[in-house]
């Protein structure tokens, strides 16, 4: 054995923010060999693009360590040990070896036990990846571990085997430029449209200042031990065009490298609040009913506070399951009566064709139709036509829902499943809209499945992974759409109160 991080012994106690503070997750480590502590640098939980507590993105344990002389030709092992992965959506993993790469989707795990401070209630998994010898380098090595996908993993070890003749020595002082993020957004600036960029620089040896000069920007660094990232703003390009860079002191050049930017490929993104119901799974039927009747009475409070704000930033609110304006309107008073009325006609209030988040499969075709009922009467109530439905935390629909939809007036049907848990390879399907034609040929509806029915919470970091998310499958339209809810207090969201701060994250956004 080379090297170890942690002890193979089904505890984590020896990690940072071991047993259960998972929560205060902030940055991802930089490990040396040799000289960085367990107990301080290394997080005993490594959080996936599932995980909202870390920012919903991909993150990335990075192992740095010196070879003085190379072992003797054979085979490595790189060998992680883990506590226990996620239960319902457990991660894929990445692990690059100065850059050679393995991937491997990580069984299910036991359950939240283990990352709420009882690792002895994990469920362990091995991944053991061999390599030859000769892709260990003499001087500098570097491990990468990264989600690319899922939720979490507990670290119990990570142990580097060798053949023999493998001599650690300490990692030599160095800069560089380790990775450049060139986000698909434009910012607005005083003098037209900006790009950022973030440039990751590693720095190991004593504080020192430079200036990173990339596109006639030239911005002071202080180079700390450690990673930090460099933000920049240089005007933007409706071109695709290459940026050299360089970060220089007065007396050497400490990293180059090159970036390219262009124009984003994502122009809009439409915001659909919402409050998912969810009948009987969180409170009793009658307690939803109460519940959401509050949340249309608060949501066209915030909509009609709303009017003097630009189009497209105003509070809008889609109430998912007409169910809920079904009886709001058994119990409104004239005035509360016409206020509904008003707001759907004037836009603040959205409505969905269906009756609830139903169980199509489980429904005759006469259901089927009585689900699409009130939807239509609202219709003629209002003098605005129903065009959409939506149907949340269901992973699966009944073709027959096709021409019921069609002939009803339906033009488009916004799926959200739940993200997790039971639900088949319905994902395969997320932001890929589709029309979906009835067995007869003659109706159709066009469709949208999307990764999760909630998002929540910081909306830049959600709309930035969610531009990733489509720029890395290849998007190819110019817009998009991602539903938003507010939190009840233990951090639920299902008949979640509206967010009161949506628009003005929009506004912030813009």
């Amino acid at each position: 054995t080379v090297w170890t991080i942690g002890r193979s012994d089904n505890d984590n106690s020896e990690f940072a923010l071991a047993p259960q503070d998972f929560a205060q997750y902030s940055e991802d480590p930089f490990f040396v060999i040799g000289t960085s502590a367990t107990q301080h640098d290394w997080p005993y939980v490594l959080p996936g693009p599932g995980d909202a507590w870390a920012g919903n993105r991909q993150h990335t344990h990075s192992i740095l360590f010196g070879l003085n002389s190379l072992p003797q030709a054979g085979e490595c092992r790189l060998v992680l040990d883990l506590i226990d992965t996620h239960q319902s959506a457990p991660s894929r993993l990445q692990v690059a070896v100065n850059g050679h790469t393995w991937e491997k989707s990580l069984p299910h795990g036991a359950g939240d036990a283990s990352i709420m401070g009882r690792p002895d209630q994990g469920r362990e998994h091995v991944w053991s990846i061999p390599f030859p010898s000769e892709q260990l380098r003499s001087g500098l090595n570097e491990i990468h571990i990264t989600t690319l996908s899922g939720s979490w993993v507990l670290f119990d070890s990570i142990a580097l085997e060798a053949p023999v003749g493998a001599v650690l020595n300490e990692v030599n002082p160095g800069t560089a430029a380790i990775r450049v993020v060139v986000p698909p957004v434009w910012l607005r600036g005083d003098h037209g449209p900006q790009q950022p960029v973030e440039i990751t620089l590693r720095h190991l040896g004593e504080a020192i200042n430079a200036t990173l000069h990339a596109a006639g920007t030239h911005m002071p660094v202080a180079l700390q031990h450690g990673l930090q990232t460099v933000r920049l703003k240089l005007p933007a390009s409706e071109v695709e065009t290459e940026i050299d860079f360089s970060l220089q002191t007065e007396s050497e050049t400490l990293a180059t490298g090159a970036f390219t930017i262009g124009p984003p490929p994502l122009r809009e993104i439409w915001i659909l609040p919402h409050s998912h119901v969810d009948i009987g799974y969180t409170h009793r039927q009658d307690e939803v009913i109460d519940i959401q009747v509050d949340h249309l009475l608060k949501a066209m409070s915030l909509a009609e506070a709303d009017r003097n704000k630009p189009s497209g930033m105003r509070f809008k609110w889609n109430p998912e399951a007409v169910w809920s304006l079904d009886h709001y309107l058994r119990r409104a008073t004239p005035e509360q009566h016409d206020r509904l009325i008003e707001a759907i006609r004037s836009g603040d209030i959205g409505v969905d064709a269906l009756y609830g988040n139903m169980l199509t499969a489980l429904c005759r075709p006469e259901e089927l139709a009585q689900c699409l009922a009130f939807g239509a009467q609202l219709s003629n109530l209002t003098g605005v036509p129903v065009e959409s439905a939506a149907i949340c935390d269901v992973p699966g629909w009944t073709w027959g829902m096709v021409p019921i939809m069609a002939q009803a007036g339906v033009k488009y049907f916004a799926i959200g499943p739940n993200y997790t848990d039971r639900i088949g390879r319905i994902h395969v399907w997320d932001n890929k809209p589709f029309y979906w034609e009835a067995q007869s040929g003659q109706e159709k509806v066009l469709c949208w499945v999307v990764d999760n029915y909630w998002h929540h919470g910081d909306m830049e970091t959600h709309l930035l992974a969610h531009i990733d998310d489509l720029r890395d499958s290849e998007f190819p339209y110019s817009s998009s759409f991602m539903f938003w809810v507010g939190r009840w207090d233990s951090g639920a969201v299902d008949n979640a109160p509206p967010d009161e701060q949506t628009a003005e994250k929009v506004v912030a956004w813009n």
